[in-house]
């Protein structure tokens, strides 16, 4: 008789398979085994991978060097720089209120506020604003004046020029306090030694440290008189001392040096030898950008070639002239002017890059409003305002001509609308 397996003892062979399997990851545990890990333990990534993986990172990997720290990146930030503005006696009345007897300039960049664009935004003011002044002129000006720049889109103000100090110590420091009340930053004249330190005229700008700073190159006699008599020359920054100040500026930590400078004689549609001497001083000192005002008509830039003091040529973009931006003269010269747009890259190793250099064309517009003149000032690559006449529209064509054909050789592009 064959013998089999009874179905009790399939049973228990059966119940004990079970009871062996419920054990196995206690056991295993205990064991040390490193293929199953207790719920709750972190799992080495060795363990993780295949095994061809696990096996090859059992060694001690030899060290190695510490990865480079990261380079970084380049950094950018833009500059717009309008013309001269001058509020003359047919200025100041186009602003004046008989009614209220106040004075009111918010309009007269309104429409050209939309180009007035930038990181910084500059523009030179030939006027001095003088607390108590009851007889306004040519010189002193009302203290909206401030307000129109402000309101016109720009952040700083240069404050030098050959008239500058005319009114002494006491009258540039109460332009520079209606300058900083107006929420403008003054450069080109000081009225303590702590602000006029190169030092002091550095300001971050999207991560870059840029020394902005300003020169006037002749002031007049009663200015040199006055300046003489106060004593204390760094307050009244004139360009024989730019060269040390833009090396102060550089070893106090300045990436990028941007200078304006009043000089050139009133009318000239080009650069003076005198000019050309200052700028070839400022490009040797280290100067990225020269940007010029004083001779109140549109002159040409070019790319100038310095040499350092250790013998390292330097490139410098110099703008002779931007014109004027608002005076009342009518001559044709003087109402086209130009606003100037840069973009200035530092790249990884600190070296300094003109990505961008550009112009705004720009004109003085006059026109009769309830009986006397009102100005305003707009851009000549845009449509001519409505309300122009004739003879307006063609005087706004002319100032467009003028520009571009003093920047024809210049190595900026005109912006398009």
């Amino acid at each position: 008789m064959r013998r089999g397996v009874t179905a009790g003892t399939v049973i228990a062979l059966v119940l004990a398979g079970l009871v062996l399997t419920g054990m196995l990851p206690v056991l295993l545990h205990f064991s040390g085994s490193p293929g199953t890990f207790a719920h709750g333990e972190d799992v080495p990534a060795a363990a993780q991978a295949p095994p061809t993986a696990r096996a090859a990172a059992q060694p001690t990997p030899a060290p190695t060097a510490a990865p480079a720290p990261a380079q970084p990146s380049d950094r950018r930030f833009t500059l717009t720089a309008g013309g001269t503005v001058a509020v003359e006696k047919a200025v100041r009345n186009g602003g004046y209120y008989a009614d209220s007897r106040t004075y009111d300039f918010d309009e007269v960049f309104s429409l050209l506020r939309q180009d007035v664009q930038a990181d910084i935004t500059l523009v030179s003011l030939e006027n001095l604003v003088v607390d108590g002044t009851k007889s306004y002129s040519d010189l002193l000006a009302p203290a909206p004046v401030m307000r129109m720049l402000q309101k016109g889109g720009f952040d700083t103000v240069a404050l030098g020029f050959k008239r500058a100090w005319e009114q002494g110590t006491d009258g540039m420091a109460s332009t520079l306090n209606q300058a900083r009340a107006a929420g403008l930053q003054p450069i080109g004249a000081f009225d303590s030694e702590g602000a006029a330190a190169p030092a002091a005229q550095i300001r971050t700008v999207n991560g870059v440290r840029v020394a902005l700073m300003h020169f006037t190159a002749s002031p007049s006699k009663t200015s040199a008189s006055k300046i003489k008599k106060d004593g204390r020359l760094t307050l009244y920054p004139t360009t024989d001392q730019a060269p040390a100040a833009i090396a102060a500026a550089r070893a106090a930590g300045a990436e990028a040096v941007i200078v304006s400078v009043h000089w050139g004689s009133e009318g000239n549609a080009t650069p003076t030898k005198a000019q050309r001497k200052v700028a070839a001083q400022l490009a040797d000192a280290g100067a990225d950008v020269i940007i010029g005002y004083g001779a109140r008509r549109v002159q040409t830039a070019e790319w100038l070639t310095g040499t350092l003091p250790d013998g390292t040529p330097h490139q410098t973009l110099c703008a002779w002239c931007l014109g004027c931006l608002l005076s009342e003269s009518r001559t044709d010269g003087a109402v086209a002017g130009m606003l100037l747009h840069l973009t200035i890259r530092i790249d990884r190793t600190g070296g300094v890059h003109i990505d961008r250099a550009a112009y705004t064309p720009t004109f003085v517009w006059r026109y009769d409003f309830n009986g006397k003149n009102a100005y305003r000032v707009v851009s000549t690559v845009r449509d001519a305002p409505d309300g122009m006449t004739q003879d307006q529209r063609s005087a706004f064509g002319k100032a467009l001509e003028r520009t571009r054909k003093n920047l024809r050789d210049a190595p900026l592009t005109e912006v398009l609308p």
